[in-house]
């Protein structure tokens, strides 16, 4: 999602921040963006992006508390659950962000 790439740059902070809430019980999920993607005979899916914030809350969560239960449960290595495997480069990986080529993963994106 182009629109939250810029959560990333200041991640650190961030992160801090959110720690911060959850640990002192303030933190709060926000409301997901929504919008309906139609399907056939004008039925519409509605499908809804969390907020990045909470987005790396449920990641977290996945990766420090399920993860090690999800691929002890799985019958075999290729079953049930991966992890995004990819070699995309993401905005805050880079040092300078100019050198980021929006050009090119656009069009990954278009598809």
């Amino acid at each position: 999602m182009h629109d939250y790439y810029d959560f990333n740059i200041n991640i650190n902070e961030r992160s801090a921040f959110i720690q911060q809430q959850i640990l002192s019980g303030r933190y709060r999920a926000k409301s997901p963006l929504i919008y309906k993607l139609e399907k056939k005979y004008g039925v519409c899916r509605h499908i809804m992006l969390p907020c990045p914030s909470d987005a790396l809350v449920l990641q977290t969560i996945v990766e420090k508390s399920l993860q090690e239960k999800l691929l002890n449960s799985q019958p075999n290595k290729q079953a049930y659950y991966s992890r995004d495997k990819h070699t995309l480069k993401l905005p805050h990986e880079f040092k300078n962000l100019r050198d980021y080529p929006w050009h090119i993963q656009w069009k990954k994106f278009q598809k």
